[in-house]
């Protein structure tokens, strides 16, 4: 290097090393509970919704035909002007009707959230492998650096506190500054 560097704590380094090593452990467990969490998301979708709501559409025509079934009884025990007292029957269809709609449409949802989810995971456990791959790599090279850093540094402060001439900028002497 052809710079010089002023170094007052090799302390300060080894806490930065030491901070550097705790922040790559606590980043890995936070990839490894991404990943985890990520893995039960697309479970859910692929398992658990992909049968669910196939089973709520098949309750729901169930529904819907008793509750017709239950309406045409109704009206043809009500004569002429007793049909009113057919409505809570006509509601009943009606909110049968919008629940199997409804499961209709979440069979469909669930079929986009699955190439969805399946698209987004795959980008995201890319983010993923590149910060691992940081971890892996360059924080590893960092803290070897800085113990490289560290060991060079103590034996420069042994070395220039026993009083040994050192070499530098035409200075020689036992100056204890490091």
């Amino acid at each position: 290097m052809t710079g010089s560097a002023r170094v007052t704590s090799i302390d300060a380094i080894r806490q930065f090393r030491q901070d550097l090593v705790r922040y790559e452990e606590s980043t890995r467990k936070i990839v490894d509970t991404l990943l985890h969490e990520l893995r039960r998301a697309i479970d859910w979708v692929e398992s658990d919704r992909t049968t669910y709501w196939p089973a709520q559409v098949r309750g729901a025509e169930r529904a819907v035909v008793a509750a017709r079934n239950a309406l045409e009884r109704c009206r043809l025990v009500a004569q002429g002007s007793q049909r009113q007292t057919c409505l809570v029957e006509q509601k009943e269809v009606e909110r049968a009707v919008r629940r199997q709609r409804l499961s209709e449409q979440k069979v469909k949802d669930v079929s986009r959230w699955r190439y969805q989810i399946n698209r987004h995971g795959e980008e995201f456990q890319g983010k993923l492998s590149q910060l691992t791959h940081y971890l892996d790599n360059d924080v590893q090279k960092a803290i070897a650096a800085l113990d490289r850093i560290v060991a060079a540094l103590e034996r420069y402060a042994e070395h220039h506190s026993s009083g040994r001439e050192v070499s530098g900028g035409g200075e020689r002497g036992g100056r204890n500054e490091t």
